[in-house]
This record gives structure tokens, sequence and C-alpha cells, in this order.
């Protein structure tokens, strides 16, 4: 029988050295030449006596699902089944390439090799320092964020749509000893960290790294602060410039982090339970017509990189992303030749006492994850993107006739194809029957 809470943190320093290649924007300058703040892997372990639970942290764009398998067997080891194992990542965009992204930074195969064994390092020493703990939930608002899907002259661009989906809401776990000293804080926010741009190269946690850091200080006693991504794919910070916006942003939302766990309420039960499922996504195939005509653009567009090169309006390093682009286009030829083998996106619920977490493997508009909160069977849940690995973009079903970045452009980088509208359905049916066996 269950014997009330347990818990036990851990971080481990996983910041490479400099000259990686970082990922998450294309046309960057050039390698990490700098350490903003460090990158880390961050394990806080739950325990009633009976199950355990992790929820994991990474300071990384995204977790390849090699990574997620070596975990999952680590913890397995540690008496963590892979259902009770959440490895989110923060969705750094100045972090080092650990997935293979087209013309986003080549991966350094010594360090991505290293990310998983950092991980279970965390997860080791967590388990190994559990101890008696209380667990409050609470909530307080934010707006760090802004939809960015902006309708501008008959397109939708990247940039601000004050109207658009958005949830202004931190959710907070706080996990506290007997005595009421902090253990850990485990917060989550959906909004893309990509304060800086792509003429960063600096290493960094970017914002949800500041907003740790600034509850580590606030709380003090040894408190381990890790932050889960949301259902950020639709959504971009309000304030974008250098690593002082970074901070500052940071601050603002650990502001509200300390506001939710000072007004938080106990958990009740110490019920541990999980699910998860893969859901095949169907891919939309284009036709021979439209494949070619994407293909021609590319050509077009490497011919003109070429020229700018060599007339010096454009950096030498810029021919590599034409080139990338080519053979995407090249790719996505061949894709409409051939039927294309479902997406297998991971959908994960995890219940801990009466706080459910639904998480989705990519990037989910913000819309999908309040409506995954409102199937769920219990009033406290969180709904998390970037979890357990990450397919791409997983938009509304509504968002591919308006097109934009995440419909028409992304799966450039992250792929061939891109998943057909029916996936939002998929996805919402999948997390209502998870959560729904993990509320059992």
């Amino acid at each position: 029988m269950a014997t009330g809470w347990r818990a036990g943190a851990a971080r481990v320093d996983m910041t490479p050295p400099l000259g990686v290649g970082l990922t998450g924007y294309a046309l960057r300058p050039g390698p990490a030449s700098t350490v903003h703040d460090p990158i880390t892997a961050r394990a806080l372990v739950l325990s009633n006596g009976e199950r355990n639970a992790a929820l994991v942290s990474v300071d990384l764009l995204a977790l390849s699902a090699a990574h997620v398998a070596t975990v999952r067997a680590a913890a397995e080891s540690c008496g963590i089944p892979a259902e009770h194992l959440l490895l989110n990542a923060t969705h750094t965009h100045a972090g080092p390439a650990t997935v293979t992204l087209r013309a986003m930074g080549p991966v350094d195969p010594d360090y991505a090799a290293l990310v998983p064994r950092w991980i279970a390092t965390a997860l080791v020493r967590a388990q190994e320092r559990l101890a008696p703990a209380m667990l409050s939930f609470g909530t307080a608002p934010t707006a760090i964020g802004i939809n960015r899907r902006e309708a501008r002259k008959g397109q939708i661009v990247l940039g601000r749509n004050p109207t658009g989906p958005y949830d202004p809401t931190l959710y907070a776990l706080r996990v506290a000893r007997p005595d009421g000293t902090p253990i850990a804080v485990w917060f989550s926010h959906a909004t893309h960290p990509v304060v800086m741009g792509s003429e960063n190269t600096g290493l960094s946690a970017e914002w949800p790294g500041a907003a740790c850091a600034t509850i580590e200080g606030a709380l003090g006693g040894g408190c381990l602060a890790l932050f889960a991504q949301g259902c950020a794919g639709d959504i971009n910070p309000q304030r974008r410039g250098g690593i002082d916006v970074v901070r500052s942003v940071g601050r603002e939302c650990a502001g509200a982090a300390l506001q939710a766990i000072e007004t938080a309420q106990p958990v009740e039960g110490d019920a541990i339970a999980g699910a998860r499922e893969i859901v095949p996504l169907p891919y939309l195939v284009p036709t021979r017509a439209d494949a070619e005509a994407r293909l021609a653009e590319m050509e077009r567009q490497q011919a003109a990189f070429r020229a700018a090169i060599a007339a010096g309006e454009r950096p030498p390093h810029h021919q590599w992303y034409a080139d990338e682009m080519v053979a995407w286009a090249r790719d996505y030829l061949a894709a409409a030749e051939r039927e294309a083998a479902p997406c297998p996106l991971e959908v994960q619920a995890l219940r801990l006492g009466d706080v459910m977490i639904v998480a989705t493997a990519g990037e989910t508009f913000s819309e999908i994850g309040m409506a995954l909160q409102r199937r769920s069977p219990l009033r406290r849940t969180i709904a998390l993107g970037y979890t357990n690995g990450c397919v791409g973009y997983l938009p509304t079903a509504k968002a591919y006739p308006e097109g934009g970045y995440e419909i028409q452009g992304a799966l450039r980088f992250y792929g061939t194809l891109m998943v057909a509208p029916e996936s939002e359905a998929l996805i919402l049916a999948a997390g209502e029957r998870l959560m729904a066996r993990a509320a059992e």
C-alpha cells in the first residue's frame, strides 16, 4: 500500500565545449562562441512507497528517439517504468544540436552520446535523495507570451497576434519537506524560448533557465527548480532581445511561479499512475506537380545564394542552407511518388495524486493543449509539448488552410512531410483515452 510521498531532486551540468553546433535557427553566424549560462539536466523523483515516477527537464531543443530509449532503460533499473517517466525538453533555441534538423547546426555525436548518461545520472542522484515530502499545486497568471500567427497582407507570418489562442497561466508543483523547507519547484508555461534570435551564438538555457535561477535564488535551501515546456507551437515571447532581456523575461516568469507556490493547495492523495501510446498520424503527401514546383523553387534559391556569395553579399556558410533545402525538396519529390508510413507520435498521461499531466512529443499548438485540459477527468491538469521526443509541429486542423511557417515551412527542417489536419482529432482522442486510464 502507498505510504505517502517521498521526493528527491538533482541536476547535472551538460554544458558542451565551445565550437559545438547550435540549433533552433538556420543561417546562424557560427557555432557556440560563448556560454551565457549552463545547460543542465534536472530530475525530480517521486515515490509513494509502492510506485515511483520521475519528471525530467533538459535545457535542449529536443531529445531524439534514441535518447529517450536509452534513458528509459536506465530508469527501469531504478524502478521507474516508461509510463511514469516524463522527459521534457525546455526547447531552448540557444542550446547545442542534439537532434538532426536540416540546416540548423550539425550534431556533435560525442556530445549527443553523453546526453542520456547525464540524464540517467540526474535520475540516480535524485532517487538516492528520496525523503519524506509534501506536494502542493498552484497556478498564477503570466503574460510573457503571445500568439505569433499574425495575418499580414493575406498571409500568416511569424509576428504578433494578440487575439490568437494563448494560455496565460503558469502551473506549479511545490515539493517540500515536512517542515516546509523546499525540495523542488516543478513549473510549466507555454512560450517558445526564442528571446534571442538567430544572430546569437552563446549557449543558454534561455528564459526558462533564467526563471529557474531566480526561483532557486529566492527560495534557497538547496531548492531545485525544473521547467517543463507547455504546448508552445504557436506562442512566442512578448519581448525579444539579448541576454539581458532573456534574464528579465525569466525573472518575470519566476515571479508568477513564486506566486503560484505561495497560494498552492495540497495535492490530494498519493496515487501514481501512467499510460502512454504511439499514435500513428497520417502525412500530407504532395502531388508530383506540387513537389516539382517546390524543387524548382529551392533550386532557384540555391542559385541566388551562390550568386550572392560570389558577390560578397552573403557569407559562404549560407551555401550549406541552400544546398540542404534542395536536398529536402528532392526528398519531398521522392515522397510524392510512394506511400508514406504514418508519423509515430507518442502521447503520455501521468497522474500524481489529483494532478494530471498530459504530454505530446511535438510542437503542439496551444489550442490543442487547452482542449486536452478540458477533456481531462481531473480538474488540475497540465498539458505539455516537447516530451519524450519531438516529431515536429502539431497544428490545429483549422490552421492548415491559413498556412504559415508551422504548416508550410518547418517541415523542411524536421523531416520531409507535414502531418495531416486529421492529426488534431487523433491527438485529442488519444489524450482523453490515456488520461482516463491514468485516472482509474
